[in-house]
């Protein structure tokens, strides 16, 4: 199986850039603290729903304390992890790796919207943040991984389900040393398994190659099954990984073939399959949300060169009428008949007065006032509206960039 993952897939990154803007400054806040222009900003702005759309292909690996989460990761990057015992499980309930695309106090897409959903949870987020591991590899290029514990702390269980029942794959290691998993993990497993888009479940068996016997392995893969049933419903295919011992771990990177690599080979094809899917899926919803506030902000300067004219023409027929009519009483008296009684003279002249003075109070009101602004619309300058049409029509000309490069893309073998 062509286990790399194509630089391109970076472009996952870069436009939830386009959408949310990149985060600059302390990442103490979530979101970005310093963005000129975005596409949920210019939405919000013309009063435009955006599509909900997935970020970057989100892998949990979750499992009990000292199960060999963190190995499996190293075997997942093929790169050396070393665990930091200030930033250990013990202190915060995730560990974020991430690629090197991602600037430093960045936050990742998923954490973003957890610490949105959860308001008293945004300074545990903002510690998780801090804590992000860049990795060099190729390989995690559009892909996010996060390590969590099955035993959680109770401020901290509510977020983190959200987070993996969000997470698009969560490979759960079963301790092979352990008699079972735990009560905790079965129960988390069992909330995430619940939810109405479920992500995908994985099962390893870590540390099978502690066992020597293969019939000690077959036995305990089957009781594990077994249990897995019981608790979610349906079965699920367990596969071995040597996280035991280190050396094995680094060896079997050499030989494809090996039967302990089978877990950590599932797991990268479901992301590649994942990864070019969403890609398109991306670039799809993001040409479709240009067209939308494309039409809106057509519409918004279609209205603010209209408006004005209106108004104006209007104030300026008032004004005349309204001359007209002060003219008329001056000259009543000079124009009407001879015949007709002196005493209707002066009631002719007040009615044209009066309708006078109602004109040209008409006019300087409707020139003193700006007409009120329709829901949806903006009173937008027209500089600002020239620099929202020139943002979009840069969006569009990378968006079309990127389509090209994604045709070019081989189809995923395994």
């Amino acid at each position: 199986m062509a286990s790399e993952i194509s630089g391109f897939d970076g472009v996952l990154l870069r436009i939830d850039r386009l959408y949310r803007g990149a985060k600059v400054g302390d990442c103490k806040f979530p979101g970005p603290s310093s963005c000129s222009w975005s596409l949920q900003s210019l939405a919000q702005d013309l009063n435009v729903p955006l599509q909900q759309h997935g970020a970057q292909v989100v892998m949990a690996i979750l499992g009990d304390v000292s199960s060999g989460k963190t190995s499996f990761v190293n075997a997942l990057t093929e790169e050396l992890s070393l665990l930091d015992e200030k930033i250990s499980a013990s202190t915060l309930p995730a560990q974020w790796h991430v690629s090197e695309d991602f600037n430093e106090g960045e936050w990742p897409g998923l954490l973003l919207r957890a610490a949105d959903q959860f308001p008293d949870w945004v300074q545990r987020a903002a510690a998780i943040v801090k804590s992000c591991r860049h990795v060099s590899a190729q390989r995690l290029r559009g892909v996010e991984v996060i390590e969590v514990s099955g035993s959680l702390a109770q401020q901290d269980l509510e977020p983190t389900t959200w987070i993996l029942a969000h997470a698009d794959i969560v490979v759960c290691l079963l301790d092979s040393q352990a008699k079972q998993p735990s009560d905790e993990l079965l129960a988390l497993l069992k909330k995430v398994s619940s939810v109405q888009e479920p992500p995908e479940l994985q099962f390893v068996f870590s540390r099978a190659d502690l066992l020597r016997r293969e019939s000690d392995r077959v036995q305990l893969i089957a009781k594990a099954s077994r249990l897995l049933q019981e608790s979610l419903g349906r079965r699920f295919e367990i596969l071995p990984v040597a996280t035991g011992d280190l050396a094995v771990l680094l060896d079997v990177l050499d030989d494809k073939s090996n039967k302990w690599d089978a877990g950590r080979c599932r797991a990268l094809h479901s992301a590649q399959e994942l990864l070019q899917k969403r890609v398109q899926e991306r670039l799809d919803l993001l040409t479709s949300d240009c067209k939308a506030l494309r039409l809106a902000v057509d519409m918004q300067k279609s209205i603010s060169t209209q408006m004005p004219a209106q108004t104006s023409t209007g104030g300026n027929q008032l004004l005349l009428c309204g001359i007209g009519f002060a003219v008329a009483s001056a000259i009543v008296p000079f124009v009407l008949d001879e015949d007709i009684d002196a005493s209707m003279v002066p009631i002719f002249m007040a009615c044209t007065l009066v309708l006078a003075c109602f004109c040209l109070f008409l006019a300087f009101y409707q020139r003193n006032h700006t007409p009120e602004v329709l829901p949806g619309e903006s009173a937008s300058s027209p500089m600002l509206m020239k620099e929202q049409e020139r943002f979009l029509s840069l969006v569009e000309k990378q968006c079309e960039v990127w389509r090209r490069s994604s045709d070019k893309i081989p189809e995923t073998r395994s």
